[in-house]
């Protein structure tokens, strides 16, 4: 699935955002449930998903999470927690600048 199947990768993260809220919060999340409709519930095992999603065509997980912040800015309705989402996104800043200070 290459960038000429964008509009099938947003369809996707749009059922499972508007589908299971809690993904809202979070791209792993996301990318868990639109990798498991888009390979078949269970029928690969993670580690071959993760060295063939690309040949597959599968859309990264950078792809999913564009998409969800392209839908989220256009349908306020689906935004996560921003509670949530501030505080995580801020822990991990302070975590990346630790790490750049060493």
């Amino acid at each position: 699935m290459g960038y000429h199947n964008l509009p099938k990768v947003e369809q996707m993260v749009a059922d499972e955002l508007i589908r299971r809220p809690e993904t809202r919060n979070s791209d792993e999340l996301l990318t868990v449930f639109v990798y498991r409709d888009f390979f078949g519930i269970g029928k690969e095992p993670f580690y071959k998903v993760m060295l063939t999603f690309k040949t597959m065509g599968a859309p990264s997980q950078e792809t999913i999470g564009r998409c969800r912040r392209k839908l989220q800015e256009k349908h306020p309705k689906i935004y996560g927690s921003s509670d949530t989402a501030t505080r995580r996104r801020k822990a991990s800043e302070i975590e990346f600048y630790d790490y750049a200070k060493e």
